[in-house]
């Protein structure tokens, strides 16, 4: 499984594409805010925003991590390791913390966004 999320990991190591992405969904927010004060006022329009809203801070996050980070395989499998000893003691809401990052409740609409803590991989987060 280290591996695996090492190989990812090394694919996606630029943060090209999420710069493009975080200047498409300030585009689309700006739009967005221009069609409200217009006059524009649909739920759909609203709940849209709501999503590019969390997109955007989940991007903004992605981005402030420092580009001079290295991981390694070892760094994942510690971490890996780690979590299976929670999992193993029952700790889920250790667990939960340590992945879960922002819960959003909009509307009809609950957003759980998800992530690691790459910078404590092995150093028992």
């Amino acid at each position: 499984m280290a591996e695996e999320i090492y190989s990812a990991y090394q694919e996606g190591k630029g943060v090209k594409d999420e710069r493009q992405e975080l200047v498409q969904i300030e585009r689309k927010l700006a739009n967005g805010a221009k069609a409200v004060l217009d006059g524009a006022d649909f739920s759909e329009l609203r709940e849209e925003m709501a999503r590019l809203r969390v997109r955007k801070a989940e991007l903004e996050e992605i981005l402030a991590m420092s580009p001079d980070l290295v991981l390694t395989k070892e760094m994942i499998a510690a971490k890996l390791r780690a979590d299976a000893q929670i999992l193993q003691e029952g700790d889920i809401e250790r667990l939960l913390k340590a992945y879960v990052t922002k819960i959003y409740a909009h509307n009809d609409e609950i957003i759980i966004t998800g992530g690691v803590n790459i910078i404590g991989c092995g150093g028992g987060t």
